[in-house]
């Protein structure tokens, strides 16, 4: 094997030696994309419990301000006007607090997503790599195998060539003084 065939053999084998390492980097950063992705996801759900919580102390407060200006006003606590103002203040703080904690879990959901898809793409360019690794081993090889059929060929002359061993025959001139063509 010449060095001319080592290199190609090398070459095809570095290409695709890096083109596995590249695709098994992607995979790996997909799956640690994914991972912090459920993190982020379950940070999420949290803070819209904590959110959904902190609407409910509000809310509590309201109500119990609403009772205490009710009652100060001599209005009967709990009953007629004053108990609807408590069940829509109490209704409006609940539903504040479901829609914080559904658009935490919506968002949550979205972040999950988006860290599948990554470790799809990650295991996706990993298939993609190997792919591109065999593609340089079949090149190499072709390139090798292109050097091995034509080895055994008569080889076209070069322009040294030609003004040394050109005959009349073959439609060189012969320049045997080594002088430039045309300069006799």
């Amino acid at each position: 094997m010449g060095v001319e065939t080592a290199l190609i053999v090398g070459g095809a084998a570095m290409s695709a030696a890096g083109s596995v390492s590249s695709g098994k980097n992607a995979k790996a950063w997909g799956k640690y994309q994914q991972k912090q992705a459920q993190a982020d996801a379950a940070a999420q759900i949290g803070a819209g419990k904590v959110e959904a919580n902190n609407i409910r102390d509000q809310g509590a407060i309201q109500h119990s301000q609403a009772v205490a200006a009710t009652a100060a006003n001599g209005v009967v606590v709990g009953q007629d006007t004053a108990a609807d103002i408590e069940k829509r203040i109490d209704s409006r703080t609940e539903y504040d607090a479901q829609i914080t904690q559904y658009n935490a879990q919506d968002a949550a959901n979205r972040i999950l997503a988006e860290g599948e898809a990554a470790n799809l793409r990650g295991q996706q360019e990993y298939q993609a790599s190997k792919v591109q690794a065999v593609g340089s081993l079949l090149g190499g090889a072709a390139s090798v195998a292109g050097k091995w059929s034509t080895s055994g060929k008569a080889k076209t002359p070069t322009v040294e060539d030609r003004s040394t061993k050109a005959t009349p025959s073959s439609g060189y001139l012969i320049n045997s003084n080594k002088k430039p063509f045309g300069f006799y």
